[in-house]
């Protein structure tokens, strides 16, 4: 006899559960982002699970549709909640950030394994178990949602499992009269090109792979292409349009319809006509200034004399070496000598000739250029040489013979003298000579702000007389109230030249 008091604690624990425990009310399975090449942290909602391990990762190249399936802890993390993973929302974060055409999913995938202890009656462990069943039914109803299926409306009866691995192997997959799987023939090789046609969704698509598109490739379909066709292939006709249809016509018959010239006969061609190169011409000679004129009529005319004044002229001369043609006038001319020319080389002598802004590279020579030390002819009209004007300078300062603006005077009227001490009136600058000077002689230069520029100045130069052969001498420059001195072992001259006035140096000793 059936004890109901044996399943009240069953029905209890049903009805407890029942009232106590949360549903899963969601029926999504899986849930997808779109990478932007920078995120690396997406939500999700709705899918509760019992851990990380219930769902897959997976990355799709959007592309390519090509699929990579992720290892969690190497490319993402999964965190629950609040670490309530019944609770259905959470954080999936990768490790790193996916570019833009590519998705991630996010797909539960629970273990088709049982772990509830059935000696554990407790309201937790029922539900446990519920939901288990649910999210693994939810996760094989997603699927079946990607599988092929026959229509409901189909027959029950229906044998839809393929034939078994080694008789489809090679060969592709058909439907008999029955409406049942089976395999027909082999597998075709599909090459790039029957698979460029293949992915054609239309027509147009398809003649554009095949590039025959009318009118871009081929020929479109026209009306008179018929009249064409239908003519007929006799010997010289021509293809010609009447104004409605195309027509075939001799060749008399079609160079009437067109216009054309003939090869016999007189027409007249009217309008300008452009030759790509010249035409034959008839045998006559021209007559008009509208006629061409022909070899035979040129010739005939140069023999008979009726030539250019100036080619007469020219005809008239002998030629000879070294001679050119000048004309003396309207159609006459004369032979002209070369060799009273001058030449770019070779040494000839002009008379009377004006040279506006010449060159000279190497050197000068003749009557005008003169080579004197002492400058005696005091020419207006000839040139001097360098060497001898550094001559006659060099002459003029041995000679005390000085140049205007040098002096070897003091601002008394006398000599300026070795071991003399010499104030600046304004700047200037001094040149000292020795006549002579044994070895063992110096001849030096002193400059000082104050007195006594020997004593307390600053030597300026010094000249040993082993250093050159003959007269020794120093030139140093001194400015305006300074004092400047030189002495020597031997006989020395000086010389001051001011800067811009005429002032001499005092004597300060």
């Amino acid at each position: 006899m059936f004890n109901v008091k044996k399943l009240l604690p069953f029905i209890f624990v049903l009805i407890f559960t029942s009232a106590l425990l949360a549903t899963v009310s969601s029926t999504d399975n899986k849930e997808t982002w779109a990478c932007n090449g920078s995120s690396t942290t997406f939500t999700y909602s709705d899918l509760p699970a019992f851990g990380s391990a219930d769902f897959d990762v997976y990355l799709r190249d959007d592309v390519n549709g090509t699929q990579t399936t992720l290892t969690e802890t190497t490319h993402y993390s999964i965190a629950a909640t609040n670490n309530s993973w019944l609770g259905g929302s959470g954080t999936l974060t990768t490790v790193s950030a996916y570019a833009e055409d590519y998705t991630l999913v996010l797909n539960r995938n629970l273990d088709l394994t049982q772990t509830y202890d059935g000696k554990n009656k407790t309201t937790r462990g029922i539900e446990t178990i519920f939901d288990q069943l649910i999210l693994i039914l939810q996760g094989h109803e997603e699927k079946l949602g990607r599988a092929l299926l026959v229509p409901v409306s189909d027959s029950s009866s229906l044998d839809m499992t393929i034939p078994n691995s080694v008789d489809r192997a090679g060969g592709f997959l058909v439907f008999k009269d029955s409406s049942e799987p089976n395999i027909a023939g082999e597998a075709p090789e599909y090459t790039d090109f029957f698979l460029s046609i293949a992915d054609d969704v239309n027509e147009a698509e398809m003649k554009a792979t095949l590039n025959l598109e009318p009118g871009v490739d081929v020929q479109a379909w026209d009306a008179q292409l018929d009249d064409i066709a239908a003519l007929a292939l006799t010997n010289s006709n021509f293809i010609v349009g009447d104004g409605v249809n195309w027509v075939a016509e001799s060749g008399e018959t079609a160079r009437t319809s067109m216009g054309a010239a003939g090869l016999t006969g007189n027409e007249t061609i009217a309008g300008i006509k452009t030759f790509s190169s010249i035409p034959l011409l008839p045998a006559s000679d021209p007559t008009t200034d509208n006629q061409a004129t022909r070899k035979s009529y040129v010739d005939t005319a140069v023999e008979a004399g009726s030539s250019d004044a100036e080619l007469t002229a020219i005809a008239g001369l002998t030629s000879a070496a070294d001679k050119i043609i000048n004309f003396t006038g309207e159609g006459t001319a004369e032979l002209l000598d070369l060799s009273t020319f001058a030449t770019l080389t070779g040494e000839q002598t002009l008379t009377n000739k004006t040279l506006t802004s010449p060159v000279l590279n190497t050197g000068v020579s003749g009557t005008a250029v003169l080579d004197e030390d002492d400058m005696d002819s005091d020419s207006a009209t000839q040139l001097t040489t360098q060497q001898s004007q550094k001559a006659y300078i060099a002459t003029q300062i041995a000679t005390r013979e000085l140049v205007q603006g040098i002096s070897n005077l003091d601002s008394e009227g006398n000599v300026m003298l070795k071991s003399h001490a010499y104030l600046a009136v304004v700047d200037g600058y001094v040149s000292a000579i020795a006549e002579t000077m044994d070895d063992d002689e110096y001849l030096k230069g002193y400059i000082h702000s104050t007195n006594n520029p020997a004593g307390a100045g600053t030597m300026l130069q010094e000249v040993e007389s082993s250093d050159v052969v003959t007269a020794k001498s120093i030139y140093f420059a001194v400015p305006a109230g300074w004092y400047f001195e030189v002495t020597c072992d031997d006989t020395v001259v000086i010389y001051w030249q001011s800067y811009g006035t005429d002032s001499k140096p005092v004597d300060n000793n």
